[in-house]
């Protein structure tokens, strides 16, 4: 029997069109069908498993099965399929992984937290680091020291467990320090009122967040919009509470790298890169 022929970039309007209307059954099964299609059409040496093919997303005949795998995997993380929505994610990025046209790298942590993949994280923090500075995306710079968070309250032996919490806990203050404009916003979506102490204190104060560039603003609002529900868990607050308390010893005893942190802040965030700003349209986040 003959294959059924799609228009591939016809499904893709037609799926936002239900989403629209908030028909989601159909919106999932016209991306499905994109898939399949562009499945049928793939070369037999093109292997998605191997993680060594690349596709130029410049080419425009290549954009549509970025989007449709992107829309894909956003409609899993929906569903409650965290898991599967991350291996999606790691596809996406092995596609091209030095340029990431669609800038999954800010969204590969928080499908990460979801699915429990703590080691996966870390690990991808320590790989990446030097060569892509991981830690200066603000999703990246708080979504690594929570996971190490998470795993230091897992069954770990007693080395690794205290390993765990002490890398947690240098790199969320080192995350503070880099990007104070997260804190007030981060406990104003989770429903927390701050302690005087830090409400009054310049550093975390209204200045934190005006001061912030457009671009590191768009970052920040694009975390918070995805992940301030995994920040809300009791255990988490106190331990974020214990570290903003060293964090301000640290910015009152004019820690030197707090002002090296304000001179980076200054410097880099001037404007997004087109790949984060692609990222931000398909991901429809209203903060960003």
């Amino acid at each position: 029997d003959a294959l059924p022929i799609y228009h591939i970039d016809a499904l893709l309007q037609l799926s936002d069109a239900c989403r629209i209307q908030e028909d989601q059954e159909m919106a999932r099964d016209f991306i499905e069908r994109a898939l399949f299609s562009l499945e049928c059409a793939v070369h037999p040496l093109f292997s998605l498993t191997s993680g060594a093919c690349r596709l130029d997303y410049r080419r425009p005949e290549n954009r549509a099965f970025y989007l449709a795998l992107f829309k894909h995997m956003m409609f899993l993380e929906k569903r409650g399929c965290p898991r599967t929505a991350l291996e999606f994610c790691k596809l996406i990025l092995s596609l091209d992984p030095e340029n990431d046209p669609l800038c999954v790298l800010l969204l590969i942590d928080f499908l990460s937290l979801r699915a429990r993949e703590y080691t996966f994280l870390t690990r991808m923090f320590l790989e990446w680091e030097n060569h892509r500075n991981l830690s200066q995306l603000p999703n990246f710079a708080f979504s690594v020291p929570l996971a190490y968070f998470f795993m230091s309250q897992d069954n770990l032996t007693e080395v690794e467990l205290s390993d765990a919490s002490n890398k947690a806990a240098q790199l969320i203050q080192s995350a503070l320090i880099m990007f104070p404009g997260v804190l007030m916003p981060l406990l104003d979506s989770c429903g927390v009122q701050p302690d005087t102490t830090v409400s009054s204190h310049s550093f975390f104060g209204p200045l934190a967040q005006i001061s912030q560039p457009p671009a590191l603003n768009q970052l920040v609002s694009l975390y918070l919009g995805r992940t301030h529900c995994l920040w809300k868990d009791p255990t988490v607050m106190v331990w974020l509470e214990e570290n903003v308390r060293e964090v301000l010893k640290m910015v009152d005893a004019n820690d030197p790298s707090v002002e090296e942190s304000a001179r980076k802040r200054k410097v880099r965030y001037q404007s997004a890169p087109r790949n984060i700003v692609r990222h931000v349209i398909l991901a429809e986040i209203g903060r960003a």
